[in-house]
Parts: C-alpha cells; structure tokens; sequence
C-alpha cells in the first residue's frame, strides 16, 4: 500500500506542476481590477455678470469696455484662469473690500495680461504690461489700490492707457 500513496501523489505533484504554467499563463496581462483610462478634466473659466466700464484717458478720450466683475473672494481667487482668448474692449474688474496693497499671479492663465491697479478715486495707480501666462510670480500693485482691471495683453500700450487715467464705473450694478 506504500508504494501506491507514494505513486498517487507523485502523479498529483506531476498534475499540478504540468497545470500551474498554463494558470500562470491565464492571468499574466489580464489584471482582474485595473480602472479604464480617465478622460482629461479640461477646466473651465468662469464666467461673471458684465458691467460697463470706461476709461477716461488725460486728453478727454474715452474708452468703452465691458468687464466682469470678480467681487467676492471665490471669483477674485479663479479670476481669468483657463482663458484662451481676452477680446478687446473686454476683461475682468476685480473689486475688494478695502484698499491696500494687491499681488496677482498668472498661474493658470493661458493668455497675456495687462493688469490696471486702480486708486479708491477712480485713476490708475500702475499698470503691469502684457504678464507673462502661467507665471508665478508676482505683479504688485506697487501701493494701496481698491480695484484691479486685467484686459488683453498689450492693449493698454495699443489704446494709449496710461497711469493718470480715470477708471467709471457703476459701483452699484457691479455690486448687485
């Protein structure tokens, strides 16, 4: 009876070894719980309520614009990120609280930039022309400012915006 345990398991030993490359084989390149691939998420800009917006230029001129206005914490933090495009006579009026000194960035923002820091009176304090997209670093307002105005890169040099000129707009229509 000896001889024919040690025969049996020999033949369960010589199964399972000629059977276990074969359950190898079956699972190798097929994992059982691998995800599908995940589309992009592209994000999306915001898109605030307009409000008429003209700058007063030193000669008398005036240029008419229509801006969005970014008037919370929420819309100032998101303000122009993942724009392509900024047409002309258009951009994004930035309205805080109380007047002190202001920073931005252009990080995730894919389009150039002029930012129009602007006094508590109305007039430009400074200007930062055509920002550099993506960057992180930072464009002081160099003073205490109560608004900002970001419009298309260049356009302040291409329309003659200066420091001096006066920024109108309805502060009630931009805060309702």
């Amino acid at each position: 009876m000896g001889d024919l345990m040690i025969i049996s398991r020999l033949f369960f030993v010589f199964v399972f070894l000629l059977s276990a490359p074969a359950f190898a084989q079956e699972n190798v390149g097929s994992p059982v719980s691998v995800p599908p691939p995940v589309a992009e998420i592209k994000p999306v800009p915001q898109v605030l309520p307009t409000v008429p917006l003209t700058i007063i230029k030193k000669d008398g001129s005036e240029l008419e614009f229509s801006v969005e206005v970014a008037d919370d914490e929420n819309e100032r933090r998101i303000g122009m990120m993942y724009r392509t495009e900024v047409p002309d006579n258009t951009g994004m009026l930035f309205v805080f609280d109380d007047v002190a000194e202001r920073s931005f960035w252009m990080k995730d923002t894919y389009v150039a930039l002029d930012l129009l820091f602007i006094n508590e009176d109305g007039t430009i304090h400074s200007i930062q022309h055509n920002a550099e997209p993506k960057s992180l670093a930072l464009l002081p307002s160099k003073g205490a400012v109560k608004s900002v105005l970001e419009i298309g890169g260049t356009v302040a040099v291409k329309k003659g915006i200066e420091v001096g000129d006066r920024v109108v707009f309805d502060v009630i229509k931009v805060l309702e």
